[in-house]
């Protein structure tokens, strides 16, 4: 076994990997194919290389086992053995990433797998079930995110917190300092992280800093009432999403955003309807509804109760100034820009933050900038952001360079969209 290990560099190597990929896929496939022979197996009998890489990549665990907690896994699995694809719908994932993230844990001896690649718990997976003795799920959720990162982050200024920085400490030798400055930059996640001890911004390819919304959602604005209100809705178009809307009255969204799951096209309506009735004085001067999918139907009927509707799609619907490939990645990028204003406030909604801060962006051969889509995020295991694609929706006039009022044309049951022998809006 251990010369077969100690080959496997060379043997991909050979298949043409870089050298770095090489050690890692050897660990990876190492664990994999010793099995629990591996977790019975001296470290110190491990080869050097390998013993490093473990070293270097234990924070990989850690994720690992927060992801597990998070789907409740361990839970699923209670009752017997399942495939990825049986769990897939229960913990709205992608199936071949679910199963990927098994199989790993599988060779840190969380999960075995069998010969129908289906997974069982091990007694170490026991302990991240619900109400276990000795249970580690919620410990996992802490530390990971939820309530511990709320207190050191979002809500720092309701708690006494503690952080060390490495310039305060006589522990810690300049030179790291100086040295994760001049590799990563001053400015970077690793310093704010390794040196200063605080929570990370946001990754290089993220649409919307964490940091912007973080902000935005401690800061206090007041309320503005000459402004014009203006409702987005994201509809559902998978059982497992949920329709949102978002009230956005000028440069704040005084609201939490507003969750139905499992609603027909005439139950939302019919919600919706509920909330403009009520809302009194408050009510919008335009409420821009998706009409992907099933909100075509929805935007039909609030059309006929004289709803002030704006219908876009936003997925087909090119960028009216041209820099980017549709109009819901220009909106993306308006919805920054509002940010960036540093004078507007966000409701302290979990959801509303996980979803603005989660999908990244790429440049296509054009120059044209694209946000990644729906597909892609469900390809990562994140679920759809409906929220944020709520609060996007309220800057589509901007985007579509129209106003809003009830002379302008707008209430108008058809959704904009595009000729493409044209390239006219009809």
């Amino acid at each position: 076994m251990e010369e077969l290990i100690r080959s496997l560099p060379k043997i991909l190597s050979a298949a043409g990997e870089s050298g770095e990929l090489d050690e890692a896929a050897a660990l990876a496939a190492w664990k994999y194919v010793a099995g629990d022979g591996l977790r019975n197996h001296s470290t110190a009998t491990a080869p050097p290389h390998v013993q490093l890489i473990e070293m270097t990549t234990a924070s990989w665990a850690a994720v690992l086992l927060h992801a597990a907690a998070k789907f409740g896994l361990a839970d699923h699995l209670a009752d017997g053995p399942r495939s990825a694809a049986d769990l897939a719908g229960p913990t709205n994932t992608h199936a071949p990433s679910l199963h990927r993230l098994m199989r790993t844990l599988a060779s840190l001896g969380v999960l075995t797998e069998d010969a129908e690649h289906r997974f069982r718990l091990t007694p170490l997976g026991e302990a991240l079930k619900t109400g276990a003795p000795g249970s580690a799920r919620a410990t996992l959720l802490t530390f990971g995110s939820g309530f511990f990162w709320r207190a050191h982050c979002l809500e720092r200024d309701r708690w006494f917190t503690m952080r060390v920085s490495c310039l305060d400490s006589q522990r810690v030798a300049p030179g790291y300092v100086t040295e994760i400055a001049q590799r990563y930059g001053m400015d970077s996640n690793a310093y704010r992280v390794r040196v200063l001890g605080e929570c990370p911004v946001a990754d290089a390819d993220t649409v919307m800093p964490a940091s912007l919304v973080d902000d935005a959602m401690t800061r206090d604005v007041p309320l503005d009432p000459s402004m014009p209100v203006i409702w987005g809705v994201d509809v559902a178009r998978f059982g497992s999403d949920a329709s949102v809307l978002i009230k956005r009255h000028g440069n704040v969204v005084p609201e939490m955003p507003r969750r139905w799951r499992q609603f027909d096209t005439m139950q939302l309506a019919g919600a919706l309807k509920s909330e403009y009735d009520s809302a009194g004085a408050g009510r919008p001067n335009l409420i821009v509804i998706d009409v992907i999918g099933i909100g075509a139907g929805v935007v039909d009927r609030l059309h006929e109760q004289n709803l002030p509707i704006l219908g876009v799609n936003v997925a087909e619907v090119a960028s009216t100034t041209g820099r980017y490939a549709r109009l819901r990645d220009e909106l993306w990028v308006r919805c920054r820009e509002w940010l960036e204003s540093r004078a507007v406030r966000l409701p302290r909604a979990d959801d509303l933050r996980a979803d603005l801060v989660a999908p990244r962006y790429q440049f296509l051969s054009d120059g044209r900038m694209q946000v990644e889509s729906k597909n892609s995020m469900r390809g990562r295991s994140l679920p759809s952001p409906d929220s944020a694609d709520a609060l996007i929706h309220t800057f589509a006039e901007q985007g579509l360079g129209i106003a809003s009022g009830m002379t302008s044309g707008l209430f108008d049951s058809n959704p904009v969209r595009m000729n493409l022998t044209s390239g006219d809006y009809v």
